[in-house]
């Protein structure tokens, strides 16, 4: 009897808290939400600062010796990054308090053998605490250089932003952010294509830096445009029922890939390369039947529009980019005097990052503590993020990264038949990313949507608790 009046009485508290953590829930998604929509947000805001006079007029540049677009970058860099830290502040705080709330599921030795990567990204930010504190340049390393913006704390918003899509159990709340996520890209890449084609000069004033709307630099939009051209093949690929649905995806595709050659951001375009085929490669793995007809039209389509543009541009486009690859590798694997060129000096960067390592093996020089470093050259970044990493925090920092994501790719691969449509999709889009950082730099206006991605991978269907699960205490 007195068994049965326990139960009763804690029932109605059960309830309760289910309802809280489904709201809590619920919440996470609103915030993740807003991460995607911020680069809307900030182009709203370019907009309005612009059209009610808030930047600078071109007279009142130059008569204090300014150009009109190198004030309006400032703002742009500002006013981004005072966002991307509120909105990161806000997003740790709800990450911690998930942590407080699943902390017996956390720290139970079940969860380290079933989601070790969890516990290994773990690792490698408190690597990365000590190796700032051991940084030369403390500062830089704690909050960054004011253009990458990749320092220590970043990594904690990365992080955060990481539990919280991770927490995220209902396939709809992941479908609806991929789709907000690759809506919002698409837009920007419409600006970005207009103010290419069309000579208007309002949005030059709005957006100042060539080929990248909101974006510091064009190469960083492009990582964008790589990351969504992804998950729409991904939704054409893996989504069933509505053709016309299955044909605006493949549109969208095509839309967004052109969006990239136009871009021209070389580097990300070989990595949606390279992601077409491990897409492909993951449906088959998993199961999925093929839709060879629709899939034939989406190559016939891709490959038409990409011979239309060889065409249009000859060397001046993709097909010139092919050309300077084949030669950048030849200098190379030659030993060419001018190999220092290839991949536009990113070959000469790699050496010195090397270099550098060689000093600084186990520790590194802390995040962002190649800031002085690389100053004879022009450049503090190896503009190589596996290199950068072990820069930053050593071979230490590049196991603890590099293994947690290979056995989360090791074990979605053994299991991926159970895996749901949104974790594939976002696998595939991960995987894009990681290609394109081959060549990359990760930056503060980017990288949270990798691991965002990356967080919603994670999770293999509905039926499994994620790590951050809130569940229901016992009586």
């Amino acid at each position: 009897m007195e068994t049965e009046k326990q139960n009763t009485a804690s029932s109605p508290m059960k309830r309760a808290y289910a309802a809280f953590a489904e709201k809590y829930e619920q919440g996470v998604w609103y915030l993740l939400l807003l991460w995607c929509l911020l680069p809307i947000i900030m182009c709203a805001n370019f907009v309005v600062s612009a059209a009610t006079g808030r930047f600078p007029t071109v007279e009142e540049l130059a008569e204090e010796g300014f150009t009109l677009g190198s004030v309006n970058y400032d703002e742009a860099l500002a006013s981004y990054q005072m966002l991307f830290f509120v909105l990161g502040g806000i997003t740790v705080c709800v990450a911690l308090t998930l942590l407080i709330l699943a902390r017996r599921r956390v720290f139970s030795l079940k969860a380290l053998r079933a989601q070790p990567w969890f516990y290994l990204f773990g690792l490698f930010l408190l690597w990365a605490c000590v190796c700032t504190a051991k940084s030369d340049y403390k500062y830089f390393s704690l909050v960054g250089g004011s253009y990458m913006r990749d320092g220590l704390l970043s990594y904690f918003i990365y992080g955060a932003v990481f539990l919280c899509a991770s927490a995220l159990r209902r396939e709809d709340y992941r479908r609806k952010l991929m789709l907000c996520f690759t809506g919002v890209i698409a837009f920007i890449a419409l600006i970005m294509l207009v103010q290419e084609k069309a000579d208007i000069y309002f949005l030059d004033y709005c957006f100042s830096s060539e080929r990248a709307v909101v974006f510091n630099q064009f190469n960083h939009l492009g990582y964008m445009l790589c990351m969504s051209s992804i998950a729409c093949f991904g939704f054409f690929l893996y989504e069933s029922g509505d053709k016309r649905l299955k044909l605006l995806y493949l549109a969208g595709f095509c839309f967004l890939v052109y969006a990239l050659v136009v871009n021209d951001t070389f580097g990300s375009l070989l990595a949606v390369i390279a992601a077409i085929p491990a897409a492909l490669l993951f449906c088959w793995r998993s199961g999925r039947k093929l839709n060879w007809r629709a899939l034939g039209l989406a190559v016939l389509i891709v490959v038409a529009a990409l011979l239309i543009v060889f065409a249009v541009t000859g060397r001046n486009g993709p097909l010139g980019n092919f050309i300077q690859l084949k030669n950048d590798l030849v200098k190379i694997l030659t030993g060419a005097e001018d190999a220092d060129s290839a991949g536009t000096e990113r070959f000469k960067l790699w050496k010195e990052t090397v270099d550098w390592i060689r000093w600084r093996p186990i520790f590194g020089f802390g995040p962002e503590g190649l800031v002085r470093r690389h100053a004879l050259s022009g450049n503090r970044l190896p503009h190589n993020t596996y290199l950068q990493v072990t820069a930053f925090t050593g071979f230490p920092g590049l196991f603890f990264y590099l293994s947690a994501l290979i056995t989360l790719a090791v074990h979605h691969w053994r299991k991926i038949k159970a895996l749901d449509t949104m974790v594939l999709i976002a696998s595939g889009t991960a995987f894009a990313y990681l290609v394109s950082q081959t060549f990359g730099a990760p930056i503060y206006n980017v990288e949270p949507y990798f691991w965002l991605f990356l967080g919603l991978v994670t999770l293999m269907n509905e039926q499994e608790k994620p790590l951050l699960y809130l569940e229901t205490p016992e009586a």
